[in-house]
């Protein structure tokens, strides 16, 4: 069963008065429940951009995007259903980790948990779990500005997985990293999709992350070849 789906979906990006840059072409996109998807290109090949919309996070300019069958009307829906499908639905990890500077790593984990509403405990347990599952429990009590660049990446893989999303985006998860720990992060992220049953859409520009893939896409062009 298809968990995404995406159609013809296009972009440009008004530059100037007379210029526009296409970055998507009419990009079509059929991803499997499970699979661990490696979305390939260059810098700048519209990877983070792709990634974004089937997000929500970005408007295509047209085509339809499907979450489980149903039809994402993202240009209808009002901004609290869509923070909701962000939130509930699915999980996003960015290149850059964003985590909240003044919040423990066990509260930036914890804070998607309890926006969706469930209690302290809860939320705290259930981040515990996450931390261990990423080797961080021993940092639950630090800062931010406290850990290595690899230590935030997990923090941020854990407060992805918080909510149970059944669909990870993860945007060049490892662009920041040298290549051990690039590694390390991806055979987390390899680990948990398989314990938690997790399907993985992954942008990335190098050829040796791009091999922990079950199937790699190639973006180039304004448009995806499988």
């Amino acid at each position: 069963m298809n968990i995404l789906e995406a159609n013809r979906i296009k972009k440009s990006f008004q530059i100037s008065n007379e210029k526009k840059i296409e970055v998507l072409r009419g990009v079509d996109i059929e991803i499997i429940e499970g699979e661990f998807i490696a979305l390939k290109g260059a810098s700048g090949s519209g990877k983070s951009t792709l990634i974004h919309i089937l997000a929500t996070l970005d408007l295509a300019d047209s085509g339809d995007i499907f979450f489980n069958g149903n039809k994402l009307n993202y240009k209808e829906q009002s901004d609290e259903d869509l923070s909701r499908f962000r939130n509930q639905d699915i999980g996003i990890i960015y290149q850059f980790h964003h985590l909240l500077p003044e919040f423990t790593a066990l509260e930036n984990v914890m804070m998607p948990s309890l926006i969706a509403g469930n209690k302290f405990d809860k939320a705290k347990d259930e981040a515990m779990s996450l931390l261990e599952d990423t080797g961080m429990a021993d940092r639950i009590k630090h800062y931010p500005n406290e850990m290595s660049g690899g230590e935030q990446q997990r923090i941020a893989i854990s407060r992805a997985l918080i909510n149970k999303p059944k669909l990870i985006f993860a945007d060049e998860p490892t662009g920041s990293l040298d290549k051990t720990n690039s590694e390390n992060i991806i055979n987390i992220l390899s680990e948990l999709k398989n314990k938690y049953n997790l399907t993985v859409l992954m942008a990335t520009h190098s050829e040796d992350i791009a091999k922990f893939a079950s199937r790699i896409m190639i973006l180039e062009n304004g448009l995806v070849s499988k």
